[in-house]
């Protein structure tokens, strides 16, 4: 199906109540426009659980060594002290 949008005067562009409900869009959300050929494609960007999935996330997170678990609590105390809390 398609769908007409308005641009106004200050270059904003206004979607069809329609569309927006197909593809949930909401205020404030940003949309990935493609441009091929003379022709623009919206589309809406993948969601943080799009995300894992395209990373293939672990189930949990990684064991760190010691040593690394050591550096670790030592700099996140030392990033809490330069921040004043």
């Amino acid at each position: 199906m398609t769908y007409t949008a308005t641009i106004s005067s200050k270059g904003q562009i206004t979607l069809p109540i329609e569309l927006r409900k197909k593809l949930e869009l909401s205020k404030k959300v940003h949309i990935d426009v493609d441009v091929k050929t003379g022709k623009a494609t919206l589309s809406k960007p993948p969601s943080m659980a799009d995300a894992w999935a395209i990373l293939d996330a672990p189930s949990e997170p990684e064991r760190l060594s010691e040593r690394e678990q050591l550096l670790a609590d030592h700099f996140s105390k030392e990033d809490l002290r330069t921040r004043g809390y």
